[in-house]
């Protein structure tokens, strides 16, 4: 609703009689039109004063002052209820921009929170990835033990088998040995059995010369026996008994000469049987060296094999080191990765934040504007409230001299 409040005659000032929820931009069009009203409504009231002021009667000058006097208090009174709408309008901008500015403060809060959460699950990953390698170390550690320990079984293996080996070989060495032995005192047995022939062999020649000592004697015995009887017969018998002798001692010494050539044979034979078994032994000795060569050489191609086995553990090792240098640096990587995108994050946070306290200067810019403006209308309401004031003071003053020329006018 409005108001309407008589200036002169029948001239009235409307007025606003509630103001509540009425916006800022309706209250300022609200003064201007009641300044404008004023300003008119002041003219028009120098006009009527003018005018009339010969034809009016001292009590409708009284009315009309006491119009002027309630038309200024309900003016100033919508003026302090326009300001207290002006102020509950500027605490309610004071309220909404505190809340914009909490809910920009708990919108940092959560964005702060949310960095915080991306840091923590950020190194929680990390953590994650440490304890994996972690693992993964313990892993190959423990693979590298088993490697290592299956390769001293295997070392140890091969030298028990060498072991073996040589047993074996020395076993066979003595086997060997006792063979050899054993064909050494067979080979002293028949050398042995070769003498014992020979000695008897000497034996009987010894007795076939006694027997033939004896023949003799005999035949000389009989010679003497003979020479009595007939020496020509004897001479003969002699002769003929000496050529027997001689032929049996002919045969002897060609008996003696078949057995020292069978002796010979046989000592060659037996010299034979010698150089052969040290051929055998020989060859015996040889083909243990070259057993012991193939064991040594076997040895060998074990050293051989065990070092490139030692050599490939070696590569395999600097290979799982380098595997391990390259994960590290892959993790490195990752982790600059995520240490960069978290940068980018805190960046983009960081840019955010300029933003946002650029948004707020240039809120606190328009709320200085804003505030600029209502001072301003609040001086330009202050200056039109002055104007009313001169206006009434004038109207004052007019009513004054209109009561001093009645006064002349009754005197």
């Amino acid at each position: 609703m409005e108001a309407s409040v008589p200036v002169f005659g029948n001239c009235c000032l409307d007025l606003p009689a509630d103001s509540d929820g009425v916006s800022e931009d309706n209250v300022s069009a609200d003064v201007d039109a009641s300044v404008d009203s004023d300003s008119e409504a002041g003219v028009f009231i120098e006009v009527l004063v003018l005018v009339e002021i010969d034809v009016l009667t001292p009590v409708e000058v009284d009315v009309l002052v006491d119009a002027d006097v309630d038309a200024t208090a309900l003016v100033l009174a919508d003026v302090e209820a326009t300001a207290l709408v002006l102020a509950d309008v500027e605490a309610t901008a004071l309220v909404l921009a505190d809340v914009e500015a909490t809910a920009l403060v708990l919108a940092d809060v959560e964005a702060t929170a949310l960095v915080l959460a991306d840091v923590e699950a950020t190194a929680l990953v990390l953590a994650d990835v440490e304890a994996t390698a972690l693992v993964l170390a313990d892993v190959e550690a423990t693979a590298l033990v088993d490697a290592d320990v299956e390769a001293t079984a295997l070392v140890l293996a091969d030298v028990d088998a060498t072991a073996l080996v040589l047993a074996d070989v020395e076993a066979t060495a003595l086997v060997d040995a006792d063979v050899e032995a054993t064909a050494l005192v067979d080979a002293e047995v028949d050398a042995t059995a070769l003498v014992l022939a020979e000695v008897e062999a000497t034996a009987l020649v010894d007795a076939d010369v006694d027997a033939t000592a004896l023949v003799l004697a005999d035949v000389e015995a009989t010679a003497l026996v003979l020479a009595d009887v007939d020496a020509t017969a004897l001479v003969l018998a002699d002769v003929d008994a000496t050529a027997l002798v001689l032929a049996e001692v002919d045969a002897t010494a060609l008996v003696l000469a078949e057995v020292d050539a069978t002796a010979l044979v046989l000592a060659e034979v037996d010299a034979t049987a010698l150089v052969l078994a040290e051929v055998d032994a020989t060859a015996l000795v040889l083909a243990e060296v070259e057993a012991t060569a193939l064991v040594l050489a076997e040895v060998e191609a074990t050293a051989l094999v065990l070092a490139e086995v030692d050599a490939t553990a070696l590569v395999l090792a600097e290979v799982d080191a380098t595997a391990l240098v390259d994960a590290d640096v892959d993790a490195t990587a990752l982790v600059l990765a995520e240490v960069e995108a978290t940068a980018l994050v805190l960046a983009e946070v960081d840019a955010t934040a300029l933003v946002l306290a650029e948004v707020d200067a240039t809120a606190l810019v328009l709320a200085d504007v804003d505030a600029t403006a209502l001072v301003e209308a609040e001086v330009e309401a202050t200056a039109l409230v002055d104007a009313e004031v001169d206006a009434t003071a004038l109207v004052d003053a007019e009513v004054e001299a209109t009561a001093l020329v009645l006064a002349e006018v009754e005197a």
